[in-house]
């Protein structure tokens, strides 16, 4: 099970946002199914928005103490 469907698994009402800055459509398809992405919109513009913190997160395998570190900001607001 990739983490990806994990997140749904116990989550499954939370809206999932992805965003890259170069992806191919065969980067979309893969993202889409290891997010387990049903129903999706795709937004193309520029990313520069001085609003949104977003950062680069490297999965440490599928282990729950990585989604605590990733969900730990969540929490604190």
């Amino acid at each position: 099970m990739t983490s990806g469907k994990i997140i749904h698994a116990i989550f499954p009402n939370v809206p999932v946002v992805t965003l890259t800055a170069t992806a191919t459509k065969t980067d979309i398809n893969s993202i889409r199914k290891s997010l387990n992405l049903r129903h999706w919109l795709e937004v193309i513009g520029n990313p520069n928005r001085p609003n949104v913190h977003y950062k680069k997160v490297f999965c440490k395998g599928e282990d729950i103490d990585f989604f605590e570190e990733l969900l730990q900001p969540i929490k604190l607001n």
